[in-house]
């Protein structure tokens, strides 16, 4: 039975009439979340049974469970007791992408129903065709009395990834043409999978497919910057790509990206901006990209990074940033200069600046073109304070960093 063409054809069908009727859209927009699910969940299970209790003279049994709160699939299909499709609801006001992060949890459920039934799957494609689009989407959207219903594979409608409180894959109402995300999305999980098959080893496919589905949404989300990037006029920073995009994360580094910094780690960054990213201590409207970079760079990702430098303007006069800068610890700046000088990822950053990285051949000239950029941009963010007063402070300071490095370099 869940190999029938005719019968998938037939269901299919039975689900797009459903959706469409004006009872259940009601239902779906009109109620609460879990509330919601359960009544669909019933209503969606006498229509089969009474549209669909038979085919090609053959008895059918349907029953239409729901998963529970925050649960992938919202809907589970059951016929003669076997897992036949998974249906997912989504409502919104409008048909624009709303996140979610169900997709990273689709990796788990196709883990969990490859594993419970023996459906034959006889190589990658079959995987794909037969799991991956056995599970829909449902998206209603619109006001009460004028919403509209898009029902279709899943998969069809992931358009990409945006970081919340962390990265979570897109779902568009409609099929996302810019660059065809699902296309990749299945592309890139059929070579996944080539490298398991032939099955024999279920434990290891279903592996392969868990692993794909996180992995690929911290991918997606730099993708996603770096086209922002593009699109505002500037230049995908190589560094990004590189470092997420051609390495082979383990899980749990696939888990550690993008997590929320805490104090040390907030301080840590901040310096390591202040090195690469002088122009976070000017007014320029674009810093935030670059220093949006460094962020994710190092698996870290906050919404508003103005406020890590400059929140509530100023402290006795001084800019916060500058406060901030002048608050760091020289041995910080010493720690975190040589770390960045030994990376050499600091030439990318700098030309981005305008900031001259020629004839810089030791960590000496690196430190005396860095203090000059510093200095430069005091007249740019004066804020109360005395502008000569306040770059003889940053002047000193950055002095002494220096002759700490060469130093410390001399030994």
């Amino acid at each position: 039975m869940w190999w029938d063409k005719r019968l998938k054809e037939r269901f299919l069908a039975e689900i797009s009439e459903f959706f469409h009727g004006e009872e259940v859209r009601k239902v779906i927009l009109g109620e609460k979340d879990g509330v919601m699910e359960e009544k669909v969940a019933d209503l969606l299970q006498n229509h089969l049974a009474s549209k669909l209790s038979e085919v090609d003279g053959r008895d059918l049994s349907w029953r239409v469970r729901f998963s529970g709160p925050q649960k992938f699939p919202d809907l589970r299909v059951e016929l003669n007791d076997t897992l036949y499709f998974a249906i997912e609801l989504k409502k919104s006001e409008s048909a624009q992408s709303i996140p979610g992060n169900s997709v990273v949890e689709v990796g788990r459920f196709l883990r969990e129903w490859f594993a419970v039934k023996d459906l034959g799957l006889e190589s990658p494609e079959d995987f794909i065709e037969e799991l991956l689009y056995r599970t829909y989407l449902v998206f209603v959207f619109g006001e009460k009395g004028n919403a509209k219903v898009v029902v279709g594979p899943y998969f069809d409608h992931v358009s990409g990834a945006r970081v919340t409180h962390s990265p979570r894959y897109f779902i568009a109402a409609h099929s996302s043409e810019e660059g065809k995300f699902h296309e990749e999305l299945r592309r890139g999980l059929l070579e996944r999978l080539k490298r398991v098959y032939p099955p024999g080893v279920k434990a290891d496919i279903a592996r392969e497919v868990d692993k794909f589905f996180r992995e690929g949404q911290y991918k997606m989300v730099i993708f996603d910057y770096l086209r922002k990037v593009e699109a505002k006029g500037g230049k995908k920073p190589p560094h990004v790509s590189q470092f997420l995009l051609t390495e082979i994360l383990t899980d749990e580094e696939s888990q550690g990206l993008f997590k929320n910094p805490n104090g040390k780690d907030v301080l840590r960054l901040r310096t390591l901006t202040f090195v690469l990213v002088p122009d976070v201590l000017s007014r320029s409207s674009k810093k935030y990209h670059l220093v949006e970079a460094i962020w994710f760079l190092k698996g870290f990702y906050l919404h508003n990074l103005r406020d890590v430098f400059s929140a509530r303007g100023q402290v006795n006069g001084t800019p916060r940033v500058w406060h901030h800068f002048l608050g760091t610890s020289n041995q910080l700046f010493v720690e975190t200069i040589k770390e960045v000088y030994k990376e050499n990822l600091w030439r990318d950053f700098w030309k981005k600046q305008g900031i001259s990285t020629d004839n810089i051949n030791e960590i000496g000239q690196f430190g005396d073109v860095w203090k000059k950029a510093v200095l430069d941009r005091v007249e740019k963010n004066p804020g109360k304070r005395d502008v000569r007063e306040l770059k003889e402070e940053v002047r000193r300071k950055a002095e002494e960093i220096i002759k700490e490095i060469i130093k410390g370099d001399s030994k």
